[in-house]
């Protein structure tokens, strides 16, 4: 199981062979920046450089947002989320680019959090949910007996519902 904040898109449902849950909770990409660069909108940060996870949907966001505005940025693509987050509290980066609960837990965790902000956000919100291997699923009370890949239920059964079928 993969138990993190994943948006749920076509190829992750279906091209990759994953089983995606109920949705658990709605988040948008977001946009964080220091305070001391006065930054308080995304389109002022045209012309800047901005961390980014590879591999993310976050790329190809903020790529259309920007051309969609004749506005241009520079992506810094870090291979993970640590590199990324490191590179924009070094001050290689403008701004700091990730789901908006990720983002505010990242810069809470730090001792000197009072110094970042997110810019209001300007995405619309995804939805995101637990995120199994198709294999996994076979175990699932509403998988039981089926030879061909279980199929997300749409909610999942109450709990009585669940103890009575036992």
């Amino acid at each position: 199981m993969l138990a993190s904040n994943i948006t749920i898109t076509l190829q992750r449902d279906a091209g990759q062979k994953l089983q995606v849950g109920v949705v658990n909770y709605y988040d948008g990409q977001a946009f964080a920046v220091t305070r001391k660069s006065a930054v308080t909108t995304l389109s002022a940060l045209s012309g800047s450089a901005i961390c980014m996870a590879a591999g993310t949907t976050h790329i190809a966001n903020t790529t259309e947002w920007f051309q969609a505005r004749g506005l241009k940025f520079t992506p810094v693509i870090l291979d993970n989320k640590d590199l990324m987050y490191e590179a924009f509290f070094a001050g290689r980066c403008a701004a700091v680019t990730e789901d908006s609960s990720a983002l505010a837990a990242a810069i809470v965790a730090r001792a000197n959090a009072a110094e970042y902000a997110q810019l209001p956000r300007s995405s619309r919100a995804s939805r995101s949910a637990p995120t199994f291997a198709a294999a996994t699923t076979a175990g699932w009370p509403w998988c039981a007996g089926r030879s061909t890949p279980c199929s997300r239920p749409r909610s999942l059964p109450s709990s009585r519902a669940m103890s009575t079928s036992r």
